[in-house]
């Protein structure tokens, strides 16, 4: 199917818990050669197409996403600042929204399951833009590095936010016709991210007028084009950019893609609690302190970008796969 239509590589979605096919069972051992079967076929997959594993139905979400920006990756364009008007078009789009969830969660009047489920349906659609807008800034030339940076460190919070608002918003729609403290409470921290994520669509759009107004020229054709085309899905938001700007780095071949790093940002989300992290940390040569602000989440993400940026990232997937063999075949 891929090759009929041009794309140009599959990528494969697989339910972790699910289990070996019956009738493919190893006869002399009968659980598939403790896994033997399954392990070989996910590492001759993950040879020539992007392959990520989930857990949970959350998880099969938030992968969906960058999964279907990779699939709709085909043709390049080299005008970066097309690409970048296409993706702020979406994230103008869906500023109207967020405004009116905003609105539902502050005005005082009861809210009903089926309006929870539609927020949280138009937020499930934002990470496939963070990722479009991701790939895209990379293209943009040195002298813009540090509103690229800046808004490369936007995009990030605004994937964080998004998560978090999916998570509160799923356990408020549990509780919102009850008439307890908590439905209260959680209202509020609610309203509170919905208000930043509205304050956060009007920065990124400052940066990305300023990157139009000051450097039209140098946006209009760079030697690096984006390899993708507009996706038609809508768009995304962001919080607080970090305190020091991303140091500039040149972009080696052998660097991981925004898709790779994404998929190791979920292992380590899944596979490390606080503690387990702030070790990883230390063996990478950084703390959890000097990672730029922000929470768990993001902070494992500052650490994948502080690896890559001290050449530093084969020596975390081997630390990672020391600490869980399991990892073994999957980083």
């Amino acid at each position: 199917k891929a090759g009929e239509t041009g794309k140009s590589r599959l990528i494969y979605l697989l339910d972790k818990k699910a289990p070996w096919p019956s009738t493919a069972m190893d006869q002399a051992t009968g659980d598939s050669d403790n896994g033997r079967f399954i392990t070989e076929l996910r590492r001759e997959l993950e040879q020539e197409k992007l392959v990520s594993f989930f857990e949970t139905a959350d998880q099969l979400v938030g992968l969906v996403g960058p999964a279907v920006y990779i699939w709709e990756k085909e043709k390049n364009n080299g005008d970066v600042l097309a690409v970048l008007t296409g993706y702020h078009e979406k994230l103008i789009e869906v500023q109207h929204l967020i405004a009116d969830a905003f609105t539902l969660f502050s005005d005082g009047d009861d809210i009903y399951p089926d309006q929870c489920d539609g927020i949280v349906d138009f937020l499930r659609t934002i990470h496939l833009p963070v990722y479009g807008l991701l790939d895209a800034i990379k293209s943009l030339p040195m002298t813009v590095g540090f509103l690229r940076y800046q808004l490369g460190g936007k995009l990030h919070h605004v994937e964080e936010l998004t998560n978090e608002l999916i998570q509160l918003i799923i356990a408020f729609r549990a509780i919102c016709r009850t008439s307890s403290r908590r439905v209260a409470t959680q209202r509020q921290d609610i309203q509170r991210k919905l208000e930043g994520f509205v304050q956060d669509i009007g920065t990124i759009n400052g940066l990305y007028k300023q990157l139009v107004v000051q450097f039209p020229s140098t946006l209009v054709s760079t030697s690096t084009p984006p390899s993708h085309t507009i996706p038609s899905s809508t768009a995304a938001t962001s919080v607080d950019s970090p305190k020091t700007p991303a140091i500039p780095y040149p972009t080696d071949p052998t660097d991981p893609t925004d898709a790779e790093k994404t998929n190791l940002l979920e292992i380590i989300h899944r596979r490390y609690d606080r503690q387990e992290f702030i070790l990883l940390c230390a063996a990478m040569g950084t703390s959890i302190e000097d990672l730029e602000e922000g929470g768990l989440r993001l902070k494992m993400w500052y650490l994948i970008d502080y690896c890559v940026r001290h050449n530093m990232y084969q020596q975390l997937l081997e630390k990672m796969r020391k600490d869980h063999s399991d990892l073994s075949g999957i980083i």
